[in-house]
Formats: structure tokens, C-alpha cells, sequence
């Protein structure tokens, strides 16, 4: 038996079809012997159903336009027979919002039932394969609600449709006033008041605002907004917003008017809101509201004297006869008004300034013969700002009056009196005026532009017409101002923007050249003219008016270029010397005219003067003056025609500069000639500029020569002599206060005491036993401090024997003085070498004492002094140079300068016999130099004398001036080092060396002193710690510097550890940094350096020299040899040391430095390469780290 299961491929093989499939089968008997066969299956197909897998789509908006809203979507089904063909049915029945149809592929649309419906609904989709296979598909449909635009409308509003009101006043003098309609009123026959709107301006105009706003069925109206709305106007129904707009309802559109109290109208735009369900939409539109239609009123006043005020609007006052508008006022107010005659002859009465006429655009005559009539004063009516028209005349009336015309055509009569009508470029085409009787002025006022030459040329023509009385009552028509017709008018003024102007300028001669070649003479006269009229050159006219171009003159003839002025002048002498002259006259064709001379001079004989060569004048010397006479100036000068002068001196030198001034001047012999004065402090040769000038004028340029001898001038000097050493005080206060620290060492009493300074008895004390020392204070008298800073002793005797006294210490000038020792008995001295461990003395005896040794001054009398010179050149322009010559010394002086003998400020030179020469370096002299001066002991005291000498530059002309200053010598004793000796106190000190070999110690410390190790190996020893952290600059010279030591019985001891700065400066110096965490600088020059106890920095900078360092023993600190200011480093060699390592630190510098404790107190050289292929070396000993 066997089952065959066919595989995915055939089930789509459709119902009824067949297909074959085959197989082997091989049979074995298990004693290999098989049979094969070939098995045959037929496969017959069977109907599967159509299945749906997705049904999209189906939900969509509601519809916002007329048509139906529609829905669609798409049913995706399979079938796995191939070939079937599926169709789509919907089934029928049901109650539906709508129809559903499906085409072939799946695809469906729902249709609703009209375009506002939204909700759900569904259909059942059957899906046939065409073999009896089916599927039914529900399809869901979802329709949202949409809100549909609504409908508004809204007609414009206007206030001309509020309609009119007429009005006749009964009563005589009456009081009326209108309202925002257009009212229509005529006065009574009095003086009526009337105002076609209210008369305290207050008028409000309200408008219909016929708006309707409708939702579609179904739908609603959820708000409307009106925004635009003109800021003074109000609405009747809804909420008015912050911003403005104003929000309504429906109800709200019922009866809505709008307020306005300005008139103000425009667009108002409408927002209509729409709700459908949860769905809104807004609609907008516009309408337009204007006022325009309203308030305006016509107003007759009738007989009598009426005030009419139109108020807001286009308004119409209405005249009608000659009479009715006597007295009469008018003012439109707002809007386009119009005061407007009748059907006959009418006539419009004005006052002078228009007073009676406010705010008037427009006056209308209307038929008939119009006239504008003014008073019988002097009037100023000015029409330019309103329209005229059909008005007949405007009558001035008696009086000055003005007129001023409107830009129409009008016809001014001025009447009688003195009148002036202003005619405003523009607005004359048309116009008649009549100046009538009087004396009349015209005045044509005009712009730029308006001004043209072909006015200008009417303007001058009527201004000649006007002058002349034969013209009287005759008119004049200017063509150039569209047909102006004047009459009548007596003058002329013409305005250009307001401002008068001259119709003509006469012409302006500017310039007359002459040229002359033998006898003749040729020229131009040249003129101008502002008006830029042509112009016309001749010398007058004849009998016949016309003019004259040539002309016989004295000696010669003349003819002249009428159009351009050139002359051209003839001599009748060929060899004529002397003058002539004509004049020539300038016109401009418009009335101007101008008249020049012209002078002539000849003199074709006169030679040209003859200098032979420049002048050898005599010379000065500097700073002072010489005379020079003309007549050495004009020595090589000659003319044969004319008498020469001088004129134009100057006065340069090689290199063209000015080197002095000439003054005219006549000497004591009547000589006449000029003051030479030279510039200050010059000299030199000088070459002196001037011109040989004829009685004509003619001048011919020429020089001299003269030289001014240098002459020295004498410099400045001052001399002094000042010691070098110095006197250092250790108690540097004049406080005078001394404190004493003391107690009982017993209870049960008190120990008492005298005070000594010297044999002097300060006082007796007494002190009770404390917990802590009691201070006792006293004010010592001057002279009593005077004797301490001599060296008087501080002595404590103790007076009691049953109770011991204790002294801790004492204080003077704030240094504190420590006693420190055992019991004692007698009497015991301590200096500065007291000993150590206890903190105290202990006096067990009446009798017993302690000495206090204050060391209080130490005095350095071995030194040299400093002879100071400050001196300077009154000479400052560089011809001079300064030098000082030193002499007088005493026998064995000696002078020395600079560093090592060399310095900036100039050169010392020491002469066979013994006297010095210090020459100044100018580009670096700042006007003082000091000098060494070292002077053999027993040197009585002298006299040194320095000259100041200056000398010329240019011939060695010397000044001198001599100065002297005293010198003490050397009787006392001492070294000859020309140095300092420096001792700081116990504080913080700073000490500057000399540019000598000085002794700079930072000062006292504690109490125990130790010598400076120096023996690169051994130890430093234990130094008491003590605030003294001084700074010490040695200065030039070869240095000795102590951070921590003092002087004591002429020996040096280190006395604390203080963190001190020292500096040796230039010179081979030996520096001690003693105790404290130093910084040690050598400075140039081969310097020692010990930095004995505490870490200790070595700084070097480039150039240091070849220099020894000892950081001190010791395995508790790590002294540096820090190069990284050395700029000019090109490599490091460190030689002779193990069980270090080189590193680089965060600033890039390298860092060599012991990796164990084995490795510290290293012992090595450092070789230094710089940049320029020199070295420098250190040997070190005691070193922890170098950086570079």
C-alpha cells in the first residue's frame, strides 16, 4: 500500500482539471533479487473559495461643497485556482445614508445621500469566484462632519441714506443748529446764528449695518467678528474686544448700527465662524461704511448779519443779491465748502485778512454779474487758496488794500488808494487788474523756474512802460505770464520764492591784462555779468547813438573787439617812454552799463639791469649781529635807466634751511641796509638770496655770501661728592618705647629690680608671680635713647633676695633682645652669642644682673665715594660737544667709571698727569654721569675740580666753566673697596648694592649662628627659624650677599632662615642663601652660590657665565637649577649624575630630576649650548632637579 500527498502546486489546479504524476518502485527479495516498476497517480482539481485579506479605505471628510459627499476604498481577496475570475455584490436591503458601488478589481465608492450628511454606515460585500466559492465582507463607511462656509451678506452703508431735513427760520435773530444729516436751512431776516451741525462740534452720525450671516442646514453659526472698525466709532450690539475688534451673535446682526462721532468710515472686514459638530470653518467678507453722504448742509442766511458754520461735510452757503450778504460770516469747517450766488448780479462781501471767510474752498458766483466786494479800509485779500468762479470783479474798495488772486482768471479792481495785487506765477492767465486811483505796485511773485529770461525781459519792458506818465491809464499785456492785462499800476516789485530781486545787475570789470612788443600794446578787458546778459565793449557813442571802436588817444589809437574787449593800442611814437590811457565802456543790453580806465605804461628804452656775479659780503661770529649796506648788496649790480633796490633777503645754508633774519635798518655813517641777525648758536657759511628791483618793478634775482664763526657756549655743571659707604642702624625706629618681659619665680610675694642704662638708673620695677610673663614698658628720653644708639648697655639688677626673678626678654625699637640660659647667680653679659635651650634667665640674688648687649649700630667707615656730575650743552643744535676734565686729586685717588670700566654714557680717559677726561656719548648722555673715586687710607680731605668744556664742531672753539666739590678722604681707616657694607634688621629688608664690590647681609635672626656650609658636603646644621625674608640686589661689582647673617665682632653670621630673594647682579659674585626656601639669581659674571638649609631655586637667564651652585645637604628638600628663562637654550648636557630621569612638565618644559632617594645631593655639571654657539656651564653640588 501506498499514499500519495500532492504537493503546494496543485492546489490551484481548478475544479474538474486533471494532471498526472509518477513514481518508481524498486521490490527486493532480500537475497538480491529486485524488480522495478513505474507507479502512475491522477491528480483531479477541486473548487477552493475566494478569501478576503484587506479591506482599506472607506472613511473620508463631509462634503463642504454642493455636491455629495463620497467616500472610497479598496477590498483585496485572492483565489488560489488558477483561472477564476472573482466578482463583487453588494447586497441589497438594509437602511443606508447612501450607496455603495464596487467595480471589478475591488475598488468601491460610497455616495451619501446629499453633501451634509457625516456618520457611519456599512455594506455586505459578497465575493463569488464564478465555481459556487463565495465570501461575504462587511464594509464599514465613516464620514466626518465638516462645517460648510456660511452665507453672509452685507451691504455697503452710507450715511446719504439717512436722508434730509429742511428747515426756515421764523424768528429774527434766531439760534439754529443742524444735526449729521444734510440740512437744508434758511435764515430769518435778523442777525441769525446758525450751525448745520451741533454748535459744540460734538456730532455723531450713526449707520444701518444690514449684515445677515446664515449656516447651511444642519449646521450653525457659532460667532461672528468685525475688525477694522474706526477707533471712535461704536457699535450698538456685541462685545468689543481689546484689539479692537468687536465679537456678535447672530441675534446681534438684528437692528446693528454703527456711532461715529468723527465721520470716520472705510472697510470693515467680517469673520463668520461655522460649527458642524466638532468641526469649524470661518468665512470672511468686507463692506464699506462712509459718512461721506452726511453733514452736508445748505445754509442761506438771508437778510441781516448772520454767522453760518457748516461744520463737518461739503457745505453750500447761498447769497443771492447785493445786500443780503452784508455783514455776513462764513466758515465751512470741515470738508469742500462753497459759498454760491444766485441766478442775477450778486455780490460777496469780504473782510480785510478774509476774517468774515473761514475755511471757504470754493466761492461760486453763479449767473449774472458777480462781484467780490472788499471793505473801505485797507484790505488784504488773499484768494489764492480758493476757487473763483463765475465771478465777475473782485472790488477792493477804498483804502491800501492787497490782493491776491485766485488760479483762475480774475478781474481785480484795486480802487482808489495805494494798492498792491500780487500776481503768483501760474495763476495770472486770464487776469485783469486795474490799480485804480492812487499809487499802485505790482508785485509778480515767482519760483525759480517761473524766472526766465523772456519774464525777465517783459518784467525790465513794463518797468519802463510804469515809469513813464505818459502811460498813465494805459494797459500793458505780459505775453510771458499768459496774458496778465495790468493797468494803472505805478510799480514794479519782483519775488523769487518771497525774496526782492534786481531785474538787472550792471556788469563787473574783473581784470585788465597788458601785454607790449615795441610801440603797440594789446589787451582785454574782462567783465561779467550776474544776469548773464551778453555783453558789449566800446569807448562810448556817438552823436548817433552808436558806438565807438576805435579811438584816438593822446599817443596813439585804440580799437576794441566790441563783443570780446580785446584792445589793441598803437603808439604814434615808435619810441615813446611814457603813459596812456582810455576808457572803456561795458553794456549789457538790458539798461546796465559800467565804465573802466585803462592805463598805459611804455618804456621800450629802459635796459635790462646787469649783475655780474654774487656779492662777497664780511662775515660775524655766532649769536651776534652784522650790518649789511645796499650798496655792498648791489656792488655787482648796474642798470643805466633806473635806480635799483633791495628787496627779498633770505638767508640758508648748504642744505637750503633758513639760518637767520634781515631787518632794514640805516647805521650810525646814514648808511641805509639791513640787520642780519643768525639763528641762535649757528654757524657756518651762508648764502644770502635777494632781488635787484627797478623803479618799474622789475626784479632780477642775485645772492651773497658771508660766513659766521662758530663760537662755544659755555654748559651747565654742577658738582658733588658723596660717600659710597653707609651707617645702618639695627634699631631703625625713634619710637623710644622699651618693653621687658619678666616674673616671679616664687608665690607668696613680689621680685623687684633696677633698670641701668649704662650708670644711669632707669627706675625700680616689681613683678607677682603670673601664669605668663608680665610686660613692663618705659619711654626712655631722648637723650637716654641717644646714649642706647651709642652703645650704652641695658643692665637688670635684681633687689630682692627671697623672691627670684625671671627674664624672658626685652624690646627696643621693635627688635626683641631674647635672654636664654640657666639659673645664675652674679653677674651675666649676653651679647649675640648667648647659648641655647632655655627661654630664660633666672636672677636667684639681690645683686645679681643681666647685661643686654644691643650691637645697636654698625658702621661701615672704609669706603669710597661717588663724585656726581650733572652738566649740559646750552648749545642744543649738534654743533657742540661736551666733555669734563677732572683734576686736584689728592695723591693716590683714583677714578674709575662703569662697570669693569665700561659705560653708556661716554668714555674716561686717565691722562700722564693724573688728571681724568670723561667725553660724553651725546645719543646716550641724559645730563649726569657719576664717577668712581677711590682715595688711599690716611687721605687728608681735598678739593676736586671739574671743568665743563664745550667745543664747537666745526673750528674747536672752546667755553669752559669749573665747578668743585669737597672730598673727606680716608683718615679713619678701612679697605679701599669702593663698595657698600648693607646689614639688614630683624625684619623683612630690602638692600640695592652699588656698581661696586659690596657686603649686603639680610640682618639678625635667632639666636643661634652658624657659619655658611661651603663645603659642598657637609652639613648646614640647625638654624632657629626666623621671619626675616629679605630681598638683596648686589648691583654691578664682584658681591658678597647673606640671605640669613648679620655682623658680630667684625664676623659674618648666619642668624635665621628666612625665604629670602637674592640678586647678584653683574660681577662675580658669592651669595649665602642661609636657612628658608631661597631664590638665588647670580646674575651675569662667574658667580658661587650656597643655598645652605631649605629648598632652594637657582634661576639663570642667558649669557650667566661659568658659575658653582651648592643646594645645601641634606635628604629633607630639593634644591632646582631652573633655566626656563633662558630664551636662547639650543641643548642641555648634564654630566656626572645617576638615578635621574628627564621628563616634560605641562608648560613644555623639561624636567631632569633624582627617581630615588639614592640619587638626591647629586654632584655633576650642566653644559649649556645657546642658540649662537656659545656656552655656559654650571657645576653643581647637592641638587634634587634642573628644569630648561
Amino acid at each position: 500500500d501506498y499514499t500519495f500527498t500532492p504537493n503546494a502546486g496543485a492546489a490551484g489546479l481548478g475544479a474538474g482539471l486533471k494532471v498526472t504524476d509518477s513514481f518508481s518502485v524498486t521490490v527486493s527479495d532480500g537475497h538480491g533479487g529486485t524488480a522495478t516498476a513505474q507507479v502512475g497517480v491522477n491528480i483531479t482539481g477541486s473548487n477552493d473559495g475566494p478569501v478576503v485579506n484587506t479591506v482599506v479605505g472607506g472613511t473620508g471628510d463631509e462634503s463642504i461643497t454642493s455636491a455629495n459627499t463620497v467616500v472610497t476604498g479598496h477590498i483585496g481577496a485572492s483565489d488560489v485556482d488558477v483561472g477564476d475570475t472573482l466578482s463583487y455584490t453588494v447586497a441589497s436591503g438594509g437602511t443606508h445614508h447612501g450607496t455603495l458601488a464596487v467595480n471589478a478589481n475591488g475598488d468601491f465608492t460610497f455616495t451619501a445621500q446629499d453633501s451634509n450628511w457625516h456618520g457611519t454606515d456599512s455594506f455586505t460585500v459578497a465575493v463569488a469566484d464564478g465555481h459556487g466559492g463565495s465570501v461575504n465582507q462587511t464594509v464599514n463607511i465613516t464620514v466626518n462632519a465638516q462645517a460648510d462656509a456660511a452665507t453672509i451678506n452685507a451691504a455697503d452703508a452710507s450715511l446719504s441714506s439717512q436722508g434730509s431735513v429742511s428747515t426756515t427760520i421764523s424768528s429774527s435773530d434766531a439760534f439754529f443748529e443742524g444735526d449729521a444729516r444734510n440740512d437744508v436751512i434758511t435764515g430769518s431776516s435778523g442777525n441769525d446764528l446758525i450751525y448745520g451741525d451741533t454748535s459744540d462740534g460734538s456730532i455723531s452720525a450713526t449707520v444701518v449695518l444690514d449684515i445677515k450671516a446664515t449656516a447651511v442646514s444642519g449646521e450653525s453659526v457659532s460667532s461672528i467678528t468685525l475688525s477694522n472698525v474706526p477707533g471712535d466709532a461704536v457699535l450698538n450690539h456685541g462685545v468689543q474686544n481689546a484689539d479692537g475688534t468687536w465679537t456678535l451673535t447672530q441675534g446681534d446682526l438684528t437692528g446693528l448700527t454703527m456711532t461715529s462721532s468723527s465721520g470716520m468710515g472705510g472697510d470693515i472686514n467680517i469673520a463668520v465662524t461655522t460649527m458642524d459638530g466638532t468641526s469649524t470653518h470661518v468665512t470672511t467678507d468686507t463692506m464699506n461704511v462712509s459718512f461721506a453722504g452726511g453733514f452736508n448742509d445748505t445754509i442761506t442766511g438771508g437778510a441781516g448779519a448772520d454767522t453760518m458754520y457748516g461744520g463737518a461735510g461739503n457745505d453750500v452757503f447761498k447769497v443771492e443779491g447785493t445786500t443780503a450778504g452784508v455783514g455776513d460770516i462764513y466758515d465751512g469747517g470741515s470738508g469742500s465748502d462753497t459759498i454760491l450766488g444766485g441766478t442775477g448780479n450778486d455780490t460777496f462781501y469780504v473782510n480785510s485778512n478774509l476774517t468774515n471767510v473761514h475755511s471757504i474752498e470754493v466761492i461760486d458766483g453763479g449767473a449774472g454779474t458777480n462781484v467780490l466786494q472788499g471793505g473801505s479800509g485797507n484790505d488784504n485779500l488773499d484768494f489764492s487758496g480758493m476757487t473763483l468762479k463765475n465771478i465777475t470783479s473782485i472790488d477792493a474798495g477804498a483804502g491800501n488794500d492787497t490782493i491776491t488772486g485766485s488760479a483762475g482768471a480774475d478781474n481785480i479792481q484795486a480802487g482808489a488808494g495805494d494798492d498792491t495785487v500780487i500776481a503768483i506765477g501760474g495763476h495770472t492767465a486770464g487776469d485783469v487788474y486795474d490799480g485804480g486811483t492812487g499809487t499802485d505796485t505790482l508785485n509778480v511773485d515767482l519760483d525759480p523756474s517761473q524766472y526766465t529770461q523772456a519774464v525777465r525781459t517783459e518784467l525790465m519792458s513794463f518797468a519802463s512802460f510804469a515809469a513813464d506818465s505818459a502811460n498813465a491809464g494805459k494797459p500793458f499785456t505780459f505775453n510771458s505770464l499768459g496774458g496778465l492785462k495790468v493797468t494803472n499800476f505805478e510799480q514794479l516789485r519782483v519775488t523769487v520764492d518771497g525774496d526782492d530781486v534786481d531785474l538787472n545787475h550792471p556788469p563787473e570789470v574783473h581784470d585788465v591784462t597788458h601785454s607790449y612788443s615795441g610801440n603797440h600794446a594789446d589787451g582785454t578787458v574782462h567783465a561779467v555779468d550776474l544776469d548773464h546778459d551778453t555783453l558789449s565793449y566800446s569807448f562810448g557813442t556817438n552823436a548817433n547813438g552808436s558806438p565807438i571802436t576805435s579811438l584816438a588817444t593822446a599817443h596813439g589809437t585804440v580799437t576794441i573787439d566790441s563783443s570780446t574787449g580785446d584792445y589793441h593800442f598803437t603808439a604814434t611814437d615808435p619810441n615813446y617812454k611814457g603813459t596812456d590811457q582810455f576808457n572803456v565802456t561795458v553794456k549789457d543790453g538790458m539798461g546796465g552799463s559800467v565804465s573802466q580806465k585803462v592805463t598805459l605804461d611804455f618804456n621800450p628804452g629802459d635796459d635790462a639791469t646787469v649783475v655780474s656775479g654774487p656779492t662777497v659780503l664780511d662775515g660775524t661770529t655766532e649769536d651776534t649781529q652784522v650790518f649789511i649796506r645796499a650798496d655792498q648788496l648791489l656792488a655787482n649790480a648796474t642798470d643805466v635807466d633806473n635806480t635799483l633796490h633791495v628787496t627779498n633777503l633770505s638767508a640758508t645754508d648748504a642744505g637750503g634751511h633758513t639760518v637767520g633774519t634781515f631787518v632794514a635798518a640805516t647805521d650810525a655813517q646814514g648808511h641805509e641796509g639791513f640787520a642780519f641777525n643768525p639763528n641762535a648758536n649757528f654757524g657756518g657759511d651762508v648764502t644770502i638770496n635777494y632781488d635787484v628791483v627797478t623803479d618799474t618793478g622789475i626784479a632780477t634775482h642775485t645772492s651773497g655770501s658771508l660766513h659766521v664763526e662758530a663760537v662755544a657756549d659755555a654748559a651747565t655743571l654742577d658738582v658733588s661728592i658723596g660717600a659710597t659707604g653707609a651707617s645702618t642702624a639695627h634699631m631703625g625706629n625713634d619710637s623710644r618705647v622699651l618693653t621687658m618681659y619678666v616674673n616671679d619665680a616664687n608665690t607668696g610675694g613680689s621680685a623687684g629690680f633696677d633698670l641701668m642704662l649704662g650708670s644711669t638708673n632707669l627706675g625700680h620695677f616689681t613683678v607677682g608671680k603670673t601664669s605668663n610673663y608680665s610686660t613692663l614698658s618705659t619711654t626712655l628720653s631722648q637723650a637716654n635713647h641717644d646714649l642706647l644708639l651709642g652703645g650704652a648697655d641695658l643692665k637688670i639688677v635684681s633687689t630682692t633676695s627671697s623672691q627670684d626673678l625671671k627674664v624672658d626678654k626685652i624690646v627696643m625699637d621693635g627688635v626683641t633682645f631674647q635672654a636664654e640660659g640657666a639659673a645664675i647667680g652674679g653677674s651675666v653679659t649676653y651679647g649675640y652669642s648667648s647659648r641655647t635651650g632655655i627661654a630664660s634667665e633666672r636672677l636667684n640674688y639681690s645683686g645679681d644682673s643681666l647685661t643686654f648687649d644691643m650691637d645697636s649700630q654698625v658702621t661701615h667707615t672704609a669706603s669710597g665715594y661717588h663724585v656726581d656730575i650733572t652738566g649740559n650743552l646750552t648749545d642744543t643744535d649738534g654743533s657742540e660737544h661736551l666733555s669734563y676734565h677732572i683734576d686736584a686729586l689728592a695723591s693716590g685717588a683714583t677714578l674709575t667709571y662703569g662697570t669693569n670700566g665700561v659705560g653708556t654714557e661716554g668714555t674716561l680717559v686717565h691722562n700722564t698727569d693724573g688728571s681724568y677726561d670723561f667725553n660724553v656719548d651725546a645719543s646716550h648722555y641724559d645730563g649726569a654721569v657719576s664717577l668712581n673715586l677711590n682715595v688711599a687710607q690716611g687721605t687728608s680731605g681735598f678739593d676736586v675740580h671739574v671743568t665743563a668744556v664745550s667745543a664747537a664742531s666745526s673750528n674747536l672753539d672752546t667755553a669752559s666753566v669749573l665747578d668743585a666739590a669737597h672730598c673727606d678722604g680716608a683718615v679713619g681707616g678701612g679697605s679701599s673697596l669702593p663698595g657698600v657694607t648693607l646689614v639688614g634688621n630683624a625684619g623683612n629688608d630690602l638692600l640695592n648694592g652699588t656698581s661696586g664690590d659690596d657686603l649686603l647681609l639680610g640682618g639678625k635672626g635667632g639666636a643661634d649662628y652658624h657659619y655658611s656650609g661651603g663645603s659642598h658636603g657637609g652639613h648646614c646644621g640647625d638654624i632657629v627659624a626666623s621671619s626675616t625674608n629679605d630681598v638683596i640686589n648686589g648691583g654691578d661689582g664682584n658681591d658678597v650677599i647673606f640671605g640669613d647673617a648679620k655682623l658680630a665682632n667684625g664676623q659674618i653670621m648666619v642668624t635665621g632662615a628666612g625665604n629670602d630673594i637674592l640678586d647678584g647682579g653683574a660681577g662675580n659674585d658669592t651669595i649665602h642663601g642661609g636657612g628658608g626656601n631661597d631664590t638665588i639669581h647670580g646674575g651675569s659674571g662667574d658667580d658661587i652660590m650656597f643655598g645652605d638649609q631649605g629648598a632652594d631655586t637657582f634661576l639663570f637667564d642667558f649669557g650667566f657665565g661659568h658659575d658653582v651652585v651648592d643646594g645645601g645637604r641634606s635628604s629633607t628638600w630639593t634644591d632646582t637649577i631652573d633655566m626656563t628663562h633662558d630664551t636662547q637654550i639650543a641643548s642641555v648636557s648634564i654630566e656626572g649624575v645617576s638615578g635621574w630621569a628627564v621628563s616634560v612638565d605641562t608648560q613644555g618644559h623639561h624636567v631632569a630630576q633624582a627617581i630615588n632617594p639614592a640619587a638626591h645631593d647629586a654632584n655633576g655639571t650642566v653644559v649649556v649650548t645657546n642658540h649662537d654657539g656659545s656656552h655656559d656651564t654650571i657645576e653643581f653640588h647637592n641638587v634634587e632637579k634642573i628644569s630648561w
